[in-house]
């Protein structure tokens, strides 16, 4: 990837597997570079956004915290780049309860940090050039930095905390399964199919009717597929 990259929080969970994978800079709190005094000394074609304050339970503990970092950090980040396509790390917290949601599902957050998060999309959306905007699932995955996730938190212990009944349900992904839709993200070039072949033939069957078969057409693709489709299963 040739396009110059900004990843912040380049030492926390995500930022921190991001970071080994891209030829890019960071910024990171543990460094002394604090995303809501942040100020930019060069341009940078895209900006990798993971820094931000993850957890729900101190969120509802200390909310000002996390509007200082998760809003108003994202603000001063856009603020600072005008000339960057963002890529924005945020939460499908940001939907509230519930197992079916999609894109279009209602915005009601349940949680100061989910709150704040969809807040740091509102400043994206309305200040950064171009954007893209990812809201994550639970990811899990090794690596001690940051909000301990589930992974981390089973592999340590030697009883696994639960709490209430267990019988919770969330949707699950491996972080390095994340850094890949990163990746793609930030190279805003994306193949988009179905991710399943089927011969012209195949097709043609379905709708059952005869078949009139005519010689090939002059510089037509013989077979054609990509293995990165980006696709929404049905």
């Amino acid at each position: 990837m040739s396009e110059s990259i900004l990843v912040t929080g380049n030492r926390g969970f995500i930022g921190s597997h991001l970071y080994k994978r891209l030829s890019c800079v960071g910024i990171d709190l543990k460094d002394g570079q604090d995303i809501r005094t942040y100020k930019a000394n060069r341009k940078y074609d895209v900006i990798v956004h993971t820094a931000a304050l993850t957890s729900v339970v101190k969120s509802m503990e200390d909310p000002k915290s996390y509007y200082d970092t998760n809003v108003w950090g994202t603000y001063n980040m856009v603020q600072q780049h005008p000339e960057a396509h963002f890529v924005y790390l945020s939460t499908a917290g940001v939907y509230g309860e519930g197992a079916e949601h999609t894109v279009n599902s209602d915005i009601r957050p349940g949680s100061v940090y989910a709150l704040t998060k969809h807040l740091g999309e509102l400043a994206v959306q309305h200040f950064a050039k171009s954007y893209i905007i990812l809201r994550l699932t639970n990811v899990i995955g090794p690596g001690v930095k940051g909000e301990p996730n589930v992974y981390q938190v089973f592999r340590e212990a030697e009883k696994l905390p639960i709490y209430g009944d267990g019988k919770q349900t969330r949707d699950f992904i491996h972080v390095d399964k994340v850094c890949d839709v990163i990746y793609r993200a930030c190279a805003r070039v994306f193949n988009v199919g179905s991710g399943v072949r089927k011969t012209v033939l195949e097709v043609a069957e379905e709708f059952n009717k005869p078949i009139e078969f005519h010689p090939e057409r002059k510089g037509e693709i013989r077979h054609f597929g990509v293995a990165d489709a980006i696709h929404i299963d049905s």
